[in-house]
């Protein structure tokens, strides 16, 4: 008497796993650049740069509003433009990832505002983040212009005095933030006037060097970036 044939159900069900996996479609991952987290793993791995054929210029103090509303447009073509409407890495996004986009857009911003006018914000201690230093200069270039704002500005201006026990930078920061602000309401001064304000600002320890400074010729010479570098020199040793 033969042997019974071995059942045929594994072939067919073989069979049918084969057919399964042939119709399967294939799932390629993709990121989903509609959410923060999505925006940021872009814009981690993209070479910033400003999109051929748009006149974007060095922010010199004047028109912020436009000029802010360009630069975010351009970051938007990144996938960047989170890291200045978020103080900190939202959660769900790679904290790596988030740095080093919010690096890049430091650095984009220092290079496209004038020198002296990021100077203002370029403290890591006040302003710790790209998104702090984004929002002070906003506050800044695109504030009010009311006469009360004017006369504040003008009092921290002409009525300031330099403290010498205390860190000297920050102090002219502060004053030159004052002469930007006046410059922003159409109530700017001259580089010479300025220069005579900070000469003035001077605590008395540096009576000699003021005196020096006057003597070295004509008022109308004076430069107040001059001013700011010697006072700076001669604390060297101090600071």
């Amino acid at each position: 008497m033969s042997a019974p044939a071995a059942p045929a159900a594994p072939a067919a069900a073989a069979a049918t796993t084969s057919t399964a996996a042939t119709m399967a479609p294939t799932v390629t991952p993709t990121r989903n650049l509609t959410t923060v987290s999505g925006h940021i793993t872009s814009a981690s791995g993209t070479m910033f740069s400003i999109p051929h054929g748009i006149g974007f210029k060095q922010f010199d103090g004047t028109d912020w509003n436009m000029w802010s509303r360009t630069f975010m447009a351009i970051l938007g073509i990144h996938k960047a433009q989170d890291v200045l409407c978020f103080n900190v890495a939202p959660t769900g996004v790679d904290a790596d990832e988030w740095g080093t986009v919010a690096h890049c857009v430091q650095m984009l911003l220092q290079l496209y505002i004038h020198p002296n006018l990021f100077s203002v914000v370029n403290n890591d201690t006040l302003y710790p983040t790209v998104h702090n230093k984004w929002v002070r200069l906003g506050t800044i270039h695109g504030g009010e212009s009311g006469s009360t704002v004017v006369f504040n500005q003008w009092t921290i201006l002409v009525d300031s005095r330099l403290d010498d026990t205390q860190p000297l930078a920050p102090q002219f920061a502060k004053l030159n933030e004052a002469r930007i602000n006046l410059a922003n309401v159409t109530m700017g001064i001259t580089d010479n006037q300025y220069a005579l304000i900070l000469l003035c600002a001077l605590p008395a320890s540096f009576e000699a060097l003021q005196s020096i400074l006057l003597a070295s010729g004509p008022a109308g010479t004076l430069s107040a970036e001059n001013i700011v570098v010697c006072v700076m020199n001669s604390l060297f040793p101090k600071q």
